[in-house]
């Protein structure tokens, strides 16, 4: 009887290896790509399997992530359109058309008004300091972007431009916003300004 329970459980571990014993290659291709192919023929089903490392192949260990394209266009109609896109798929758009404003995220659209259509109107136009109302302008104080010194005023309850001191030109827009009972606050850096027929426009975000 003992016997019998002996080669009983051999029997039972040699299937259980058996069991977990998965053949593969393993190889690199041309470009990089590490490969791990398994060939399975028990079951006719075919699946399929990718992972990538998640990354720009020359990124900074220090800075990480994904880029993000904004694309604005305006006309001098109060006309505008924005787009935040990552990786060919549109994150958020916001559309200003004259009077009416909108916005679309997560594929939802949601009408601005009040205080928020009033601030999507007047960043609009082409240079929105021109229609600000000087009146209604706080200069909170002076501090510091990326290494520069810069005057903090703020425009509207939840809108902060930073001013470079020394040449007066805009570095930076804080703007935070009330979307679906949540804060949300989006910082955009100005760099890199060209001279155009006496206008300095950024030409990088």
């Amino acid at each position: 009887m003992r016997k019998r329970f002996y080669l009983l459980s051999l029997i039972c571990f040699s299937f259980f290896l058996n069991a977990q014993q998965v053949t593969f290659e393993e190889y690199d291709l041309d470009n990089g790509l590490h490969v791990i192919l398994h060939q399975d023929n028990t079951a006719p089903v075919v699946v399929t399997s990718v992972l990538y490392h998640v990354g720009a192949k020359n990124e900074e260990d220090e800075r990480t992530g994904m880029t993000i394209e904004v694309e604005s266009q305006k006309t001098n109609q109060q006309q505008a359109l924005t787009e935040m896109k990552m990786m060919g798929n549109i994150l958020q758009k916001q559309v200003v058309n004259k009077d009416y404003a909108y916005m679309e995220m997560h594929g939802q659209k949601m009408d601005m008004e009040g205080e928020m259509l009033k601030q999507m109107l007047t960043e609009a136009a082409i240079f929105p300091e021109l229609n600000l109302d000087l009146d209604a302008l706080e200069l909170v104080g002076v501090t510091e972007i990326d290494g520069k010194k810069a005057y903090e005023i703020k425009i509207t309850e939840g809108i902060l431009n930073y001013y470079d001191i020394e040449n007066y030109l805009k570095i930076q827009v804080s703007q935070t916003m009330e979307i679906m009972g949540n804060s949300q606050t989006n910082v955009i850096k100005m760099n890199d300004y060209k001279n155009a027929d006496g206008i300095f426009f950024h030409t990088r975000l």
